[in-house]
C-alpha cells in the first residue's frame, strides 16, 4: 500500500464479506472503496459488516464506472478461484473486466495449490467444520460445489457468520 500514494479508488474483485476493505480503510482511510463479488448474500454481509464506514461500498455488478488514472483493481485470492470453478466465457469475461479497464494499477496475490490437494480431508478438521458451520450453508455448498470430504472443496469453503 505504501507504493499507490496516488490511487483514489481501490476495488476489491472477489470482496467476500469485506474483511480486506476494512483492514485496508484503516491504513487508507481516504480511499474510496468498491467490494465486488458475485454472490448477492456475501454483498449482504459485507455490508452489514461495513455499515456506517462512508467510503466503503459493495456491488454484485462489476464497477465500470471507477477505471481511470486514479483506481487500482485489488484480485486477492481469486484467480485460483475463476480457474477452478468459471466456464472458459467466464474466464475470458473476467480477463478483459482486469486488463480492458485501464486501471492505473493492479495488484495480484494468490495461490497455487499443490498436489496433495486433491485428496480426503482430514477427519478431524471436517468434524471441526461440521460443528462450527451452518447445517443449511453446508448442504448448499456441497450442491454446487461438492462434498466437503474433498480436501480441495474443503479448502474453499468459508463459514458464513450471519
Amino acid at each position: 500500500m505504501n507504493k499507490i500514494s496516488d490511487v483514489k479508488n481501490i476495488v476489491d474483485f472477489g470482496c467476500a464479506d469485506g474483511i480486506l476493505i476494512r483492514e485496508m480503510n484503516k491504513v487508507m482511510p481516504d480511499v474510496k472503496y468498491i467490494g465486488y463479488d458475485n454472490n448477492p448474500e456475501m454483498i449482504r454481509i459485507a455490508q452489514t459488516k461495513s455499515a456506517g464506514i462512508s467510503n466503503i461500498s459493495f456491488t454484485d455488478t462489476f464497477p465500470s464506472n471507477v477505471y481511470g488514472k486514479s483506481s487500482l483493481l485489488n484480485l486477492s485470492s481469486v484467480i485460483h478461484e475463476i480457474y477452478s470453478y468459471c466456464n472458459e466465457d467466464e474466464i475470458y469475461e473476467f480477463w478483459n473486466n482486469v486488463f480492458l479497464s485501464e486501471f492505473k494499477y493492479i495488484s495480484i496475490r494468490d495461490l497455487c495449490v499443490s498436489k496433495n490437494v486433491n485428496r480426503r480431508t482430514d477427519m478431524a478438521d471436517y468434524l471441526k467444520l461440521i460443528e462450527k458451520a451452518d447445517n443449511k450453508q453446508i448442504k448448499e455448498f456441497q450442491l454446487i460445489w461438492g462434498l466437503l470430504m474433498d480436501n480441495r472443496n474443503f479448502l474453499h469453503f468459508r463459514i458464513i457468520n450471519r
